[in-house]
This record gives C-alpha cells, structure tokens and sequence, in this order.
C-alpha cells in the first residue's frame, strides 16, 4: 500500500474496502476497554492502513468523502477522560478514511446503565442519526444545511 493503492493482502478485507468505499456513513462503536478500543477493533483500524498510506502517497481526496460517527461505552462509572484514548483513535481512522466526523456520543456505566435508563443518550444517539442524514440529503442534492 505505500506504492500503490489497494493491500497487497487479499482475504476478507477486501469485501470490507469495497463496502467503505460505497458506504455515505461510516458509525465506529467500541466497548473501552482499558481506556481504549478492543483489540478487535484495534486489529480491524491496523487493516486500514492502506486508507493512511493514501493520505502519504498524497492521493487521498482533500475533503471529506462521506460522513461519520463515534459510539463508545465504557462499564466503569463515570470518570474524567474515561474515553479519551477511543475517540483519538476512532477520530484519526475517520480523519484517515476521509470520513467527517458529525459527533461522537459516549455511555458510561454501562455495566448499568442502558439507552432504556439513559433516555439522555437515546436522545443524543437520534439526534445524530438525523444530523447524518440530513447531511447526506444535502449532499445529495447540492445543498449545504445553515451554519
């Protein structure tokens, strides 16, 4: 991926590459675990090199692509920064996806709480779902919302 584009690894990712690359929205969600994302999900954001490489080969597009959101839910009460080190690296993939991150919504206490007993956050999930698609309607259509 660093001379050409595409990974010189052919299994299933590439059903994932061809997805993304038709894909209006991109939602990153990931339980914290130890104040960052799973090793799962870690090992899937390390097959995304191919989208950095891109961006150092300098033939990535300069604005964004489509649009994207951060899910995250950590089980601990509440605590400063307790999702810190998820957003920096669910931010920077989307930044390296070149995918414009809309919102990030973030569910602590989760072992809990819930969305049934945090309508807060159910509220907020809605909201940005809306914000999504009303970015992509304008999109569509040759419109951009009112700042």
């Amino acid at each position: 991926c660093w001379h050409k584009k595409g990974c010189s690894i052919h299994d299933g990712m590439d059903e994932v590459y061809r997805l993304l690359e038709e894909a209006d929205n991109v939602v990153l969600a990931s339980p914290m675990y130890f104040h960052s994302v799973t090793g799962k999900m870690k090992a899937l954001i390390d097959r995304f090199q191919v989208y950095w490489a891109g961006h150092v080969r300098n033939d990535m597009p300069e604005k964004p692509l489509r649009k994207g959101a951060i899910l995250m839910v950590g089980g601990a009460p509440s605590f400063p920064n307790q999702f810190l080190g998820g957003e920096l690296v669910l931010k920077n993939l989307l930044n390296d996806l070149s995918t414009e991150c809309l919102g990030e919504i973030c569910l602590p206490n989760s072992d809990h709480d819930s969305l049934e007993t945090r309508p807060d956050i159910a509220a907020q999930v809605v909201a940005l779902a809306e914000k999504m698609k009303t970015a992509n309607e304008y999109a569509y259509h040759g419109f951009k919302p009112a700042s």
